[in-house]
């Protein structure tokens, strides 16, 4: 299936995209205010002044939006006003291979330049630590820092397309530096400092890096955790890195407790004088970020994103779909290795003010964010599932406890958000919130489904499509399904898809991601429905990737540390999923005449905590007596899903050994 010159109709009919009456009763519709202030409302306004919709509607946007992909995305630039030279038409030129379409080749920004037009005394980044650290920076000193950094940077021959790489605590100074390095077009790509240290090596030595930004330590769960350790043990095998950049947690650290000469402390990028010229305007296609995602062999993968199309997808999803504006604020619970990170920095782009926390976000049964919330009248709260279902079982009642009057909008992603748990927020958080599970992910560093202010919620639902998107849910067979489940499709490319992997110029490892059940067609490993009126239910992952609580973890991540150990033969790791939770379970095979003991168990925790991260730890680790195999000899974890669920075998019949998943489903009975 090739891609023409013109993305194909829709295989939805019209009526399919539009909402259609349902029997299901919304939880929560917008006032007529809501929807009359609300940027989306504008830019719908706006499609029908210049006769491109004939009234303003959201189903119609969306039938134009993936209609008339050139068009649209070109009216969404003047209407974002992106900063910048739009170039010339046509602003997409498509290719007969999905992932070679190119984006406003002509186009030329500077991503820092459109994080940082506001230059007011107004707050742009307000920080909380765990431990009761805590800080703020006006627009007028973000963009004075940001200038130093870049100056700072260039003084150390960093490079446009050059690569740095950041090991830190999510902090107003870790933003600084990133914008930084895309003010004078650098490369960046951040991991938390709770990665180990083969995690972090395996994604920073495909990258190269020239500089390494860090921190001296951060908190968690109340501790104390120092980083300079293992820094110095990663630059052993870090050679492109020729300077570290220090960028004290609170400050407290003295520069003369640094290594070498080849180490800087906050306080030379500080007396380092700001850059007096405006910022440098690279291609719209220009290298931003590198970010990782996990895959189900091998190591992580490093998917490159663009300036551009980081920047034009995050504007439309801040300011249309989530109705961000200058005066409000935002939050989103993450560190800086999820892509969410990347997504709440550019909330700076409308102007508002940006929360930033770092720390164990349960403090208190959850009641540490909540009070954040609360102090800094913060109007859009970004969680995750995990979250929400933490803080109702603590018995933590928001609206009795706290006066979140501000908020109006609650978003969650990382995993499908559960009916129950839309029910527990329309109960016990302020009535008129808009609740908006997104998703999508690093690969699109975007979402493909998420909120709409002027539509209503359905409990368990995704309100929309996201403009611009054309994503369909696919059969076996490759066609387009409504109201049955099947695979998360994009069926045409779209600005933010990935420019490249690290490391693959043949595109192989690209094409083989995403175009090899679907030739031609996004296919992006989950399960979904699209119903009748427009809305989408995620289901789960259909490949192996596993989730932990919202966060995403290649099963050879795990794998890879299971067998320094002699006692185990094989391993499998899977997720197992209630309305409760989401975790990892791993199950191992031993070696004849090993067992699993409790001390063998609490020594593969500690290595997956100290090697990988927390996240990597298995809630259970469950030794049975084989794996099924397939009759060509591969496990088959789709199979032990199903056994541990209590769901149908789908492929039973391909099983060399079926009678064995007795042994799985005896263990969740």
């Amino acid at each position: 299936m090739n891609t023409p010159s013109k993305p194909p109709p829709s295989k939805l009919t019209p009526s399919k995209l539009r909402l259609a009456p349902s029997p299901l009763n919304p939880i929560w519709s917008p006032s007529l205010t809501r929807v009359a202030n609300a940027n989306m409302t504008r830019f719908l306004t706006a499609l029908t002044t210049s006769n491109h919709i004939p009234k303003a509607d959201y189903a119609l946007a969306y039938d134009f939006s993936i209609a008339e992909p050139d068009l649209f995305w070109s009216v969404l630039w003047d209407f974002l006003e992106i900063r910048g030279e739009k170039g010339n038409s046509p602003f997409c030129k498509f290719s007969n291979d999905f992932k070679n379409t190119r984006w406003f080749s002509t186009a030329k920004l500077n991503f820092a330049t459109n994080l940082l037009w506001c230059s007011e005394d107004k707050s742009a980044l307000k920080f909380y630590g765990e431990s009761q650290t805590t800080r703020a920076l006006s627009y007028k000193e973000l963009g004075d820092l940001v200038n130093r950094m870049a100056e700072f940077l260039t003084r150390k021959s960093v490079q446009p397309q050059d690569r740095v790489a950041a090991l830190v605590p999510n902090m107003p100074e870790t933003v600084a530096a990133m914008l930084g390095c895309a003010a004078i077009g650098a490369g960046w790509c951040s991991v938390a400092p709770e990665f180990g240290p083969t995690g972090i090596l395996e994604r920073f030595r495909q990258i190269e890096p020239t500089v390494l930004f860090t921190s001296d330590h951060y908190f968690y769960k109340g501790k104390r955790v120092e980083i300079l350790p293992k820094v110095e043990q990663i630059l052993t095998e870090l050679p492109s890195v020729h300077s570290v950049v220090v960028l004290p947690y609170d400050r407290s650290l003295e520069e003369n407790t640094l290594p070498n000469d080849s180490w800087y402390h906050l306080s030379d990028i500080l007396q380092t004088p700001p850059r007096n010229t405006p910022f440098e305007n690279f291609p719209f296609s220009h290298p931003l970020y590198y970010l990782f995602t996990s895959g189900t062999t091998g190591k992580p993968k490093g998917i490159i994103h663009s300036a551009g199309g980081t920047l034009l997808e995050h504007k439309k999803e801040l300011e249309l779909h989530t109705d961000l504006k200058k005066e409000d604020t935002i939050f989103y619970q993450t560190t800086c290795a999820w892509m969410m990170w990347n997504w709440l920095v550019s909330g700076l782009a409308t102007g508002s003010t940006v929360v930033l926390y770092d720390g164990f976000p349960l403090l208190n049964d959850g009641r540490k964010l909540l009070e954040i919330a609360e102090r800094e009248a913060i109007t859009i709260f970004g969680t995750n599932p995990g979250f929400l279902r933490e803080v109702a079982n603590a018995g933590v009642l928001p609206k009795k406890e706290l006066s979140l009057k501000a908020m109006r909008t609650i978003l969650s992603t990382g995993a499908p958000l559960l009916p129950s748990q839309f029910e527990f927020v329309y109960k016990n958080f302020p009535a008129d919130i808009c609740l908006s599970s997104i998703s999508g992910g690093t690969d699109i560093i975007g979402c493909f489904a998420l909120g709409n202010p002027i539509l209503p919620v359905y409990s368990g639902e995704l309100q929309c499509r996201s403009l611009g998107y054309r994503v369909e849910a696919f059969d076996d067979a490759g066609h387009a399904v409504t109201d049955t489940p099947g695979e998360l499709v994009c069926s045409a490319p779209f600005p933010s898809m990935p420019i490249g992997f690290v490391n693959d110029e043949s595109q192989m490892r690209y094409q083989h991601a995403y175009f090899e059940k679907f030739p031609n067609v996004w296919h992006h490993g989950d399960k979904i429905t699209i119903t009748n009126r427009g809305t989408v239910i995620v289901h789960d992952r259909s490949d192996d990737i596993l989730n932990a609580e919202g966060v995403r973890i290649g099963p050879a991540e795990i794998y890879r540390q299971i067998f320094h150990f002699a006692e185990v033969r094989d391993a499998l790791a899977v997720t197992h999923t209630t309305e409760d939770h989401s975790k990892i379970v791993l199950f191992i095979v031993m070696n004849d005449g090993a067992i699993l003991t409790e001390e063998l168990e609490k020594s593969i925790r500690q290595r997956l905590r100290d090697q990988e991260s927390p996240r990597h730890v298995p809630w259970q680790i469950i030794a049975v007596p084989a794996f099924p195999k397939t009759l060509s000899g591969k496990t088959s974890a789709s199979a032990v899903r199903s056994a541990i669920h209590g769901t149908q075998i789908e492929n039973s019949n391909a099983l060399a050994n079926p009678e064995i998943l007795k042994a799985f489903r005896l263990k969740f009975d």
